[in-house]
């Protein structure tokens, strides 16, 4: 099951933890206090149960009045399982391997036709200077896409999409981004939640909040689509709202959505 984590066009789109305490970020959620448990989109919500340290133990995926659930169990290196409620029992979803650098790999699990749980796709993650450089999703055995990362500072400045045959890689888009001053919204969850499940989303890695996307075809440069980010403040200075306005150039068609964070205190 290798879906995303919303289902917002051009949202669901890794992240390394970069929390910055200086003046200009958000304020970080501390897990004794205060704990994101629902996102709200358009047509679909992420429902979040915590343990008693503050990290999530349980999530919900809801599409109208459906849901898949899932349950996540943590090792020394951080999240290291998604387990699924299938119709059958509980299974893995995906595993998260990791060595002295962090994340180098993802291991998806399906039913083969036997019903045997297997690996069938694979994400393999190279770094730069300690940084994620590129992103690499295999299927089947195969290397089918990579994504190529460009940093300034803090933030992912540019994100290059290649599709791979027989080993070649062929440009398809280059997305660039601009961020504020503030921290961006996966700050707001623990132990790099949404990194390690909105995988698209490379601006989750950044460490201010984004505020400006744009996709052009690789070579001709034609503009694919432009998105524009507004994101307001609770009371305590969190993220509350991500405005998300989309110029689709594609398909000649604009719009716009909401995300929505609510927040609790940690019983």
């Amino acid at each position: 099951m290798k879906k995303a984590l919303l289902g917002l066009a051009f949202l669901a789109t890794l992240y390394g933890c970069s929390k910055k305490n200086d003046d200009n970020t958000t304020p970080e959620l501390h897990p004794d206090k205060y704990v994101v448990t629902r996102v709200t989109g358009e047509n679909d919500s992420l429902v979040l149960v915590y343990n008693e340290a503050g990290l999530v133990s349980k999530f919900s995926q809801w599409e109208g009045a459906m849901a898949d659930s899932f349950e996540v169990s943590y090792s020394d290196k951080g999240l290291s399982e998604f387990k699924y409620f299938a119709l059958t029992g509980k299974r893995t979803d995906r595993r998260f391997v990791y060595d002295d650098k962090g994340l180098i790999a993802v291991n998806y699990y399906n039913m083969d036709n036997n019903g045997q749980l297997i690996i069938t796709d694979k994400d393999s993650l190279v770094y730069k200077d300690g940084k994620l450089s590129e992103y690499h999703e295999i299927s089947g055995g195969m290397r089918n896409v990579v994504y190529k990362l460009t940093w300034l500072g803090v933030n992912v400045d540019k994100v290059e999409y290649f599709l791979v045959n027989s080993g070649t890689e062929i440009p398809v888009s280059v997305t660039t981004y601009a961020y504020g001053d503030k921290a961006g919204y996966q700050h707001a969850f623990p132990a790099d939640f949404m990194l390690r499940y909105e995988k698209h989303n490379f601006s989750h890695l950044s460490g201010k909040t984004l505020v400006k996307e744009e996709q052009k075809a690789a070579g001709s440069g034609v503009l694919i689509f432009t998105a524009n980010y507004t994101t307001t403040y609770n009371d305590n200075g969190y993220p509350k709202e991500i405005k998300v306005d989309i110029d689709d150039k594609q398909n000649n068609e604009t719009s716009t959505s909401v995300l929505k964070l609510e927040y609790a205190l940690l019983q």
